[in-house]
């Protein structure tokens, strides 16, 4: 088995290109996310319902042991 591994001169590469980019500069607020390698991703409309929210909320806390 190959170790899925990269090299490490990308990782300054996504840092490099969010503080330098346009496409970043413009991001106010909207439900996006820097993905590796100089690339934007959007959240999914879910992401912003309340209710499914606190569902996750409550799932949480009755399944994940602190």
């Amino acid at each position: 088995m190959t170790p899925i591994t990269y090299d490490p001169t990308y990782g300054a590469l996504s840092p490099l290109w969010a503080a330098t980019s346009q496409e970043t500069a413009n991001l106010n607020g909207e439900a996006s996310y820097l993905v590796p390698w100089g690339m934007v991703g959007r959240a999914l409309g879910e992401s912003k319902d309340p209710a499914l929210g606190k569902k996750l909320w409550d799932w949480c806390k009755a399944n994940i042991q602190p």
